[in-house]
């Protein structure tokens, strides 16, 4: 009994939905309006069937009347149901692309333009993308992550945070595949055995950066013999923070940086604890010559997507500071790293014949104001040179804005008299005339007024640090000329005037440097890149670094520093470029601008001549 039921109560819920089945499909919804009224009577069909529910045809039923099936709107379709219906819409736009000589994608694109172009112009920028075949970004890649790590300096938190932050406009690849592609353009790190500090294997830094340079500039390079030019140098970065951290045998304030520089921006390969002082490079210097010996003399085998390639480096140890200079060539307590003469024999007029920084300019500033000329000074007029020097600092800030000869404050040490206050103070002669002013208008026995001579002095000296600094090719002739004339001239001026090393170096040596550049600016030999490091070594020590032992912190440090110094991650860095000419660099040393002005200046007219053409240059060597 209790089988006959169960086969009963399935045969009546069977026969149950064969019957709603068929009421359903017989089931019909009119509407009738009236034609003359503007309205049209519609006669709407539900139907389950997939045919009937995807037809389009109209009928007629009555004179003066007409049946209409409404059609479900496309995205409520099955995909079959889509692509059946848009077959013959594919089809017409295929075949105009082709009459149009482009893809159908670029039609489609085009026709995403036009049509959003008023009311959603991010919607109308991406058809015009794809109508002139641009890439429409929608992940970030893996070097464009880095930058972002490495540009606004954020930790693994940080850049989670962003990535979910900005996940509805552009995606950002997620953080351990960052890691992982960090991991794979990083040399492997290595401890130094006598001192506390990391570094890197020099060939596998080499043997990376020349991957990735290739890389960067998209150049097939045939297998073969190249050379690379690189510049190294080191540097000591001091006023870091102590931590307590594990293994510590002895802990400093000073780090020592080592690195190369093959590109604009220098690549680390060492950073130590220590003082910077001969004992430390003792140490630390004979392992590096070592490498770069065998890679001078051997060279280094580089493969690149199965091509061989034998690479030669050639290494100029030019980027380092005076200290470092006169450490590593062992004379601390010369006048001169570049010539054996002193500081009496410097300002000798012969020996000027034979053949600056604003710091000096500014101290010759002090004493003229304060009424004597002699270089050594006693009690009286070491207070007289105090208050000369409170008096022309307060000038200058009052009518520039610039703070010189001021304490840091930063707190970084040192004082506010850098690089970049001397070219705001030196290179504008709006600004440069406020320091001239300060000088008294004495007249000597030569018949010429102190301020006159200052003028002519720093104008000169202003003219020989922008052409040293530069990096196109220099009238080394005419250079020559004018370093001579200017130290000759504040020499006989002013004979008791000493010369600092510095300026020393500049007026006596810049020339005969230049010469041996091939007659190009020294500005690709500048130790700027080591200095610009500093801070970013503070700020990773402090906080994007562990703190759990020396190694582990200065290990995070040196792989920081790489992958911000990496080639196609700087490659992301946005380029200043000149308002006036568009190209990349600042307005104000726009030769262009310079060229069509309408006052051209004799300083202008004096600059202009230290710099040589291309065409003259050639004519010289022959070719």
């Amino acid at each position: 009994m209790g089988l006959l039921r169960s086969k009963w109560a399935k045969l009546s819920r069977a026969r149950k939905s064969e019957q709603t089945k068929e009421n359903f499909q017989n089931f019909k919804l009119e509407i009738f309006f009236d034609r003359d009224q503007s309205d049209l009577p519609v006669n709407e069909e539900l139907n389950v069937e997939e045919e009937e529910a995807d037809s389009e045809e109209l009928e007629t039923s009555e004179p003066g009347n007409k049946r209409v099936r409404l059609v479900s709107p496309l995205n409520e379709l099955s995909p079959r149901q889509t692509q059946r219906r848009t077959d013959d819409l594919f089809s017409a736009l295929r075949e105009e692309a082709m009459k149009q000589h482009i893809t159908t994608t670029q039609l489609l694109g085009y026709l995403l333009h036009r049509e959003n172009y008023v009311h959603d112009r991010p919607v109308a920028d991406i058809g015009m993308k794809l109508f002139q075949q641009e890439p429409v970004a929608k992940e970030l890649c893996l070097d464009e992550a880095l930058y972002m790590l490495s540009a606004y300096k954020l930790g693994r938190s940080g850049y989670t945070n962003l990535r979910f932050d900005m996940k509805k406009r552009v995606e950002f690849p997620a953080y351990y595949r960052v890691k992982q592609h960090k991991d794979l353009i990083t040399p492997q790190i290595d401890s130094l055995s006598e001192v506390t500090g990391v570094s890197f294997s020099l060939v596998a830094s080499v043997q990376i950066h020349f991957k990735r340079l290739i890389t960067l500039l998209g150049i097939a390079l045939q297998p073969g013999s190249y050379t690379m030019v690189a510049k190294e140098g080191l540097d000591g970065s001091g006023r870091h923070a102590i931590y307590n951290q594990l293994g510590n045998v002895e802990t400093h304030d000073n780090l020592d940086v080592g690195t190369f520089k093959c590109i604009p921006k220098s690549r680390p390969i060492m950073i130590t604890m220590g003082k910077e002082n001969s004992e430390l490079l003792a140490k630390i210097v004979p392992p590096v010559d070592v490498e770069i010996g065998e890679l001078q003399q051997n060279g280094v085998t580089v493969e690149d997507n199965g091509k061989m390639y034998t690479l030669k480096v050639e290494f100029h140890r030019s980027m380092n500071d005076g200290k470092m200079q006169k450490l590593l060539l062992g004379r601390g307590g010369g006048f001169c790293v570049l010539c054996p003469f002193s500081a009496d024999e410097a300002v000798s007029p012969d020996q000027i014949k034979d053949g600056f920084e604003i710091d000096y300019c500014l101290k010759v500033a002090y004493k003229l104001n304060a009424g004597f000329t002699s270089w050594k000074e006693d009690q009286k007029q070491k207070a007289k040179k105090k208050e000369a020097k409170k008096r022309i600092i307060a000038m200058i800030k009052a009518k520039t804005g610039i703070a010189v000869d001021m304490p840091d404050a930063v707190g970084a040490g040192g004082t506010s008299t850098t690089g970049n206050t001397a070219r705001a103070l030196l290179f504008d002669p709006e600004k440069r005339q406020v320091l001239i002013e300060c000088i008294p208008q004495k007249v000597r026995r030569d018949q010429e007024c102190d301020r006159v001579v200052y003028d002519e002095f720093i104008t000169n000296l202003s003219i020989i640090l922008r052409v040293v600094s530069s990096k196109q090719r220099i009238n080394t002739e005419h250079l020559d000329h004018l370093c001579k004339e200017t130290a000759l001239k504040l020499v006989s001026h002013w004979p008791g005037f000493k010369f600092t090393p510095s300026v020393h170096q500049v007026l006596a040596h810049s020339a005969a440097l230049i010469s041996a550049n091939d007659s190009k600016g020294l500005g690709t030999l500048s130790e700027e890149p080591l200095e610009h490091n500093n801070k970013n070594l503070r700020i990773y020590r402090e906080h994007l670094a562990r703190k759990t032992t020396q190694h582990a912190n200065l290990s995070d440090v040196i792989t920081r520093l790489w992958i911000k110094s990496d080639p196609i991650v700087r490659s992301f860095q946005h380029a200043v470029k000149c308002s006036f000419c568009g190209e990349e660099h600042n307005v104000w040393s726009c030769t262009q601008k310079h060229a069509r002005s309408s006052c051209f200046s004799l300083e202008e007219h004096l600059l202009a001549c230290m710099f040589a053409d291309d065409q003259d240059q050639d004519q010289e060597t022959g070719t």
